[in-house]
């Protein structure tokens, strides 16, 4: 199942770039500035996966001021300017359906929330 705009948006995500709401393809991300971090949610017809960036607070200053760029898992970026390629991966599957998928988003960031990032430089 393939999550679009109108069941991310109110949870918080932003689409990112061509990807957002295609027929075959969505990639979304949000932004958790008290723990500087950024999930990104990204799902096809064949695979779906919820990874995070986790960021030291050098590099999430630099992602707000857009002179960071983040590259998902699977994705390359044409840009020259920094970048930090491939998220951790916390889920890797099918989203059952939104409510599924609304459940593991929230939990995870719950657990992310907890995180420290003082101990991330």
């Amino acid at each position: 199942m393939i999550l679009h705009a109108r069941y991310l948006r109110p949870l918080g995500y932003k689409g990112s770039g061509m990807f957002d709401d295609s027929a075959s393809y969505s990639h979304y991300y949000k932004k958790l500035p008290e723990c500087c971090a950024v999930v990104v949610v990204s799902n096809n017809l064949s695979s779906s996966y919820i990874g995070v960036f986790r960021l030291t607070k050098r590099q999430y200053t630099a992602f707000e001021k857009g002179t960071l760029s983040l590259v998902p898992n699977g994705c390359c970026s044409p840009t020259a300017k920094k970048q930090v390629e491939g998220c951790d991966v916390l889920f890797d599957g099918e989203f059952k359906n939104h409510q599924h998928a609304a459940e593991l988003l929230a939990s995870f960031e719950r657990t992310l929330q907890t995180e420290n990032p003082k101990t991330r430089g």
